[in-house]
């Protein structure tokens, strides 16, 4: 879809896609970050909420509190480029979607880390919780602005 064809449409929600580096591991000098994902900001905060789920003294379980990106922007973009689009609609990427993401976080060398995956649904069951009242209601990303769109 191209933006002039998605201004044609009555756009029911907007919300920036926000790239979080995701969490510092290993000790306090540690750089490096495990985790990092595309968040749908659904409440528009600017930041990549996160809560700790599970936490002992050896492990914290670190989840986002908004849906992930299954495929990044930066996946997103290629297929934009691929597919001569510039929006990204369930039309040129059926198969998009959603998951609550997050990391098992290890404190001891006998711990590694692991990526947590939980919920994977496509972005279309997201439009219907977000808009049940809407069932004509679907979604869109503009992966140049970083964008995630609701429109009928």
């Amino acid at each position: 879809m191209k933006t002039n064809e998605l201004s044609q449409h009555q756009i029911l929600f907007r919300a920036p896609i926000v790239r979080d580096r995701g969490w510092k591991t290993g000790n306090e000098e540690a750089t490096w970050t495990v985790g990092g994902a595309d968040v749908l900001d659904l409440n528009k905060s600017g930041v990549a909420e996160t809560r700790t789920e599970y936490k002992d003294f050896f492990v914290n379980m670190e989840m986002y509190q908004e849906p992930v990106l299954t495929d990044g922007l930066q996946r997103l973009s290629s297929l934009a480029t691929q597919t001569g689009t510039e929006i990204i609609t369930a039309h040129e990427y059926p198969f998009a979607t959603v998951h609550d993401g997050g990391m098992i976080i290890g404190h001891t060398i006998f711990q590694s880390d692991k990526p947590v995956v939980r919920n994977q649904r496509p972005i279309q069951s997201l439009v219907s919780q977000l808009y049940p009242q809407e069932p004509d209601a679907k979604w869109a990303i503009d992966p140049a602005h970083g964008e995630f769109i609701v429109f009928k």
